[in-house]
């Protein structure tokens, strides 16, 4: 019998034996600061990758001039910066 998964996302890392990242939604709410802080790398321009991370539900905490401090619609928290050009 196979236990049904909760929805989450899956990263896996190009090539073998890279970094591989679970994200789980859980059913409690955050209630401390993060134990874990994501600089995620935007593969087009960073204002592109902030307005979709938006529509999927993340929200703007602040914009400084190279990057954008944003939160996932539990309130883990994550930075958009500029990927290579």
């Amino acid at each position: 019998m196979r236990t049904p998964r909760r929805p989450g996302a899956y990263l896996e890392a190009a090539g073998w034996g890279g970094p591989n990242v679970w994200f789980n939604q859980v059913p409690e709410p955050k209630t401390a600061k993060n134990r874990v802080h994501f600089d995620l790398r935007a593969p087009g321009t960073v204002e592109a990758e902030v307005a979709r991370l938006e529509r999927l539900g993340a929200t703007v905490i602040r914009r400084h001039a190279h990057h954008t401090e944003m939160a996932d619609p539990e309130g883990t928290e994550f930075c958009v910066e500029p990927g290579p050009v």
